[in-house]
């Protein structure tokens, strides 16, 4: 529950940097294609196809004191700077051949890169 919750928070964040829909609809599925590999997964429907494409990266999170939930109140620790993998997963509408939206599943940030989405299949 708690990293479904997480990364909701991360996509709102990452959101406003976001603009993969605006760049890329009305364009060819097949540029797509080319510049980014096959999808992970496509799935069809009589609107449609939508493909689904994933990006990871290793990113620095710096240290930060963060809280761990208890019956009492709450614990509050110091998490040092560590490497943490960042992750982008992007669902691509596609009406015969062309892009027709791309909706963000999952984003994060990392530092100088605002969105790791935008960052991996913006153009």
């Amino acid at each position: 529950m708690k990293t479904s919750i997480d990364s909701a928070i991360s996509t709102s964040f990452a959101l406003p940097y976001n603009k993969l829909n605006e760049q890329w609809s009305g364009a060819p599925i097949a540029e797509f294609r080319r510049r980014f590999g096959p999808p992970l997964k496509t799935t069809e429907s009589s609107e449609g196809d939508v493909l689904t494409w994933q990006h990871e990266r290793m990113a620095r999170a710096p240290g930060h004191w963060a809280q761990y939930p208890t019956a009492g109140g709450g614990m509050t620790y110091y998490v040092p700077e560590h490497d943490e993998i960042r992750r982008c997963v992007i669902a691509v509408s596609t009406k015969q051949g062309v892009i027709s939206r791309i909706k963000t599943l999952g984003d994060s940030m990392a530092p100088g890169a605002n969105s790791i989405c935008q960052s991996a299949f913006g153009q």
